[in-house]
C-alpha cells in the first residue's frame, strides 16, 4: 500500500502547527520553562515548570508596563541570575510571585517600579548582591513567609 504523499505531508504540518500553539497547564496556567517577557494583553496565571538561568542582560521574568494582573507559581522551582534582577515589573496593576527559589546575580531578586498591589510568599531569595524584595512606589503590598539570605543591602 502506497501512502499518499500530500495527505502525509498535510498531517505533518498540521502537527508541527499545533505543537507551536501555547501550551496551557492545569488550571489554565500558561508555562514558562526560558526566560520569558509578559505584555499587556497576556495576564493570566503562570506556571515555571523547571528551573531557569538567566541570559546575559535580562532578567529572567520581566513583567511590562500597562500589564493589568500576573500571578507567577514557581513552583517549587529555582530561578538563577546572572547579571541583572532575576524578576522585574515595571508600572503593572497586580503582580503575585509565589512558591519558589531565586538565587544569584548583582542585581535584585525582585524588583518592582510602580503597582497598586505586590504579594510576594514562599519565596527562598539567597546570594544576591543588590536587595532580595525591592519595592519603589508600590501601594499595597504584603510579604508572607518568605525566607532573604546571605543579600549585599537585605
Amino acid at each position: 500500500m502506497r501512502l499518499n504523499t500530500r495527505i502525509v505531508g498535510a498531517c505533518l504540518a498540521l502537527i508541527i502547527t499545533l505543537a507551536a500553539l501555547p501550551a496551557f497547564a492545569g488550571e489554565g496556567r500558561i508555562p514558562i520553562w526560558q526566560p520569558t517577557q509578559i505584555n499587556p494583553g497576556n495576564e493570566g496565571k503562570y506556571i515555571v515548570t523547571r528551573d531557569i538561568t538567566a541570559v546575559p542582560g535580562t532578567p529572567i521574568i520581566e513583567v511590562f508596563p500597562g500589564t493589568i494582573a500576573v500571578d507567577i507559581d514557581l513552583n517549587g522551582f529555582t530561578l538563577y541570575g546572572l547579571d541583572d534582577d532575576i524578576m522585574r515589573a515595571t508600572q503593572v496593576d497586580s503582580l503575585t510571585i509565589r512558591n519558589g527559589s531565586l538565587m544569584f546575580g548583582p542585581g535584585n531578586a525582585i524588583f518592582v517600579d510602580g503597582a497598586r498591589k505586590v504579594v510576594v510568599e514562599d519565596v527562598k531569595i539567597q546570594f544576591v548582591e543588590q536587595r532580595g524584595i525591592a519595592l519603589q512606589q508600590v501601594y499595597n503590598f504584603a510579604l508572607r513567609r518568605n525566607v532573604i539570605t546571605n543579600t549585599t543591602q537585605g
